[in-house]
This record gives C-alpha cells, sequence and structure tokens, in this order.
C-alpha cells in the first residue's frame, strides 16, 4: 500500500469524483486547525488498496491587522 497527500483547490469536488469512480471513502471531508493554519482533509482508498489524502489550506486572517 501507498500512502500520499495531493493539495487540490476543491477537495470537495475531487473526493466526490473519486468516490464516484469507485474509490472507498475512509475520512470525511473536514476542517482542522493546528496552532495558526486552518486546513480541510479528506481521504480515500483507490481500487488497487493505495490510501490517498486530499489537503487544502484555507486562508485565516491575520491576528493583530497591521
Amino acid at each position: 500500500m501507498i500512502t500520499f497527500y495531493v493539495m487540490v483547490d476543491d477537495l470537495q469536488s475531487y473526493f466526490d469524483k473519486a468516490v464516484s469512480l469507485c474509490a472507498t471513502q475512509v475520512l470525511s471531508p473536514m476542517e482542522m486547525e493546528v496552532k495558526d493554519s486552518k486546513f480541510a482533509i479528506a481521504g480515500f482508498i483507490d481500487p488497487e488498496g493505495n490510501y490517498i489524502g486530499l489537503f487544502k489550506p484555507i486562508k485565516t486572517r491575520q491576528k493583530g491587522g497591521g
């Protein structure tokens, strides 16, 4: 099994397409925040058994403005 992540511009669209092409949904699209970074992730297993994660950074406002 190979595992890798791909940065995409439209996470939901790519995830839906993969599932429609027989990928097995493992991680539904969700947003996460770690320290000052916010991002969306999702994951699926392709028909050959490889785990593929999708990743999309989410722009956040800078604190303190200036």
